[in-house]
């Protein structure tokens, strides 16, 4: 019996790049001109990045006599979660951007994520942070849960790459 051998994929979190961009600057801000972008880093141990549709595709029902319906829904948006560590850099870009926008409504970015060990893309546009995230000290260092809202999102959901293809 011949041994079929399926090739190694690779997948490295490293290789999973974050960017927020601002298509419109934030006046009165030099370090948030148009066209600023900057890579989220810093991440905490565990899941650093989730995604997550706000609603499913479609809804599903059966009706009394078992006609079956489907409905779309219209609800496009994500919600993405940054779990930082407290020591991370890009705490003091994202409370920035959400200081922005409740003081002056400046705060809407466009936000891109790469996996480059394989083919997963997510690429929103008017983005914004929901709010700040809960702040807990403790003994050791914690974690910052960061949300941003994408309301318009072109998202590809794909594997990774085989071993020495990359």
């Amino acid at each position: 019996m011949a041994i079929i051998q399926k090739p190694l994929k690779n997948y490295d979190f490293a290789d999973v790049n974050a960017v927020v961009s601002l298509p419109v600057g934030i006046p009165g801000v030099a370090q948030f001109a148009a066209g600023f972008t900057a890579n989220i880093e810093g991440y905490a141990d565990g899941t650093g990045i989730s995604i997550a549709k706000q609603a499913a595709g479609f809804t599903f029902q059966v009706g009394n006599d078992g006609e079956p319906l489907r409905s779309r829904s219209n609800n496009e948006h994500y919600n993405v979660t940054l779990t930082l560590m407290q020591s991370s850099d890009s705490n003091d870009l994202l409370s920035a951007l959400h200081n922005a926008d409740l003081q002056f409504g400046l705060g809407v970015f466009d936000f891109a994520i790469r996996d480059l060990s394989g083919r997963t893309t997510f690429d929103a546009r008017s983005c914004f942070i929901m709010q700040n995230p809960d702040i807990e000290f403790a003994r050791e260092g914690t974690t910052r849960e960061w949300t941003i809202i994408c309301p318009s999102v072109l998202v590809f959901t794909g594997g990774n790459a085989q071993a020495g293809l990359i």
